[in-house]
């Protein structure tokens, strides 16, 4: 694999598991798609895979907040030729005969201008996005050997379902989000997760959960009385010894 995104020149990257923000652009629009999806599903169950292409096109023709233009006017400089544009009006005419190389200027430059805007449009996006987010996150680094609870959200659900298991230690801080955690009651389950499905672990002295455990298991003992059982009376012993 590693020479297959060599020779295409594809940059790999390894994110953390059930963490969606490392490839938030894909993750983001496998979430619009699926909700797509969703809405149709429900009426056609057995053919929502027909239902893809008509909902890729919604998508590529539909002005993006981030952006400020439609995917497909950010790829090909020019808005897309719906089916409306020819039931509800005419075709504009086209000149006869273009000069290929006027047409590669206008489409460059229309290109620089549409991907100027795009940026301008994308970096207001991320500083609002930036700050509602900080305005939730309170980051406070994990230490190499700290206990550590971990969310799992690939476990069952339900009313009774517990998200935290562990505890886990931390083994190695990997860049400045990333950490490596070793289970304490399976030490050979070590895995790498983002610091978003970690919580400190506090945990009680062990004298002092003793105290508590004696304490509390002679609160719950009932005081009984010593009872001397008596032999019942007219038996006798056959069981002569001698």
């Amino acid at each position: 694999m590693e020479s297959v995104c060599t020779l295409l020149d594809i940059r790999k990257l390894r994110t953390s598991a059930y963490h969606a923000q490392s490839d938030g652009q894909v993750e983001r629009f496998n979430r619009t798609l699926l909700t797509m999806l969703s809405i149709t599903a429900e009426e056609r169950p057995f053919d929502w895979d027909e239902q893809v292409p008509l909902h890729l096109l919604a998508y590529r023709t539909s002005v993006q907040s981030s952006t400020g233009m439609t995917p497909f006017q950010a790829m090909f400089s020019r808005e897309a030729r719906l089916p409306a544009d020819i039931m509800y009006g005419p075709l504009p005419d086209g000149p006869g005969q273009v000069d290929m190389h006027a047409y590669a200027y206008d489409l460059r430059q229309n290109l620089e201008t549409a991907y100027a805007r795009a940026r301008q449009y994308i970096g207001l996006a991320q500083k609002r996005q930036k700050e509602l987010f900080d305005k939730k996150m309170n980051f406070k680094p994990l230490r190499v050997g700290e206990l550590v609870w971990l969310l799992d959200p690939g476990r069952m659900t339900g009313k009774l379902y517990r998200p935290w298991t562990g505890p886990f230690r931390v083994l190695q801080t990997i860049g400045m989000v990333n950490y490596k955690v070793q289970s304490v009651e399976r030490p050979s389950m070590v895995t790498v997760v983002h610091y978003d499905r970690l919580k400190r672990c506090h945990q009680r002295q062990e004298h002092l959960r003793e105290t508590l455990n004696t304490v509390e298991s002679e609160r719950t003992r009932p005081d009984r009385t010593q009872r001397h059982r008596r032999p019942p009376m007219g038996f006798e012993n056959f069981v002569e010894t001698g």
